[in-house]
């Protein structure tokens, strides 16, 4: 009975966390693909960067989505 009331909780997170249209949006266009946030911001259509940076905290805090940095130098630059 307790591993299934473990299972019907679990169940219930993924739905309320997939469920979520904009969710939904994000997680298609990032299926294949690494996207920057204004690409994706593009891509979802008319939404503001506000909502955008909620979904993508909530899908990041459930370990849906992983936020990846990289280090760019700007060519002509050098470090002494």
């Amino acid at each position: 009975m307790e591993s299934e009331n473990k299972a019907h909780a679990q169940f219930k997170t993924v739905v309320e966390i997939v469920g979520s249209k904009w969710n939904l949006f994000i997680i298609w266009n990032l299926r294949e693909q690494t996207l920057r946030f204004t690409a994706l911001q593009k891509n979802m259509g008319d939404v503001n960067s506000k909502t955008v940076t909620k979904h993508l905290r909530e899908l990041e805090k459930n370990k849906i989505i992983k936020k990846l940095f990289t280090l760019r130098f700007i060519q002509g630059l050098s470090i002494l």
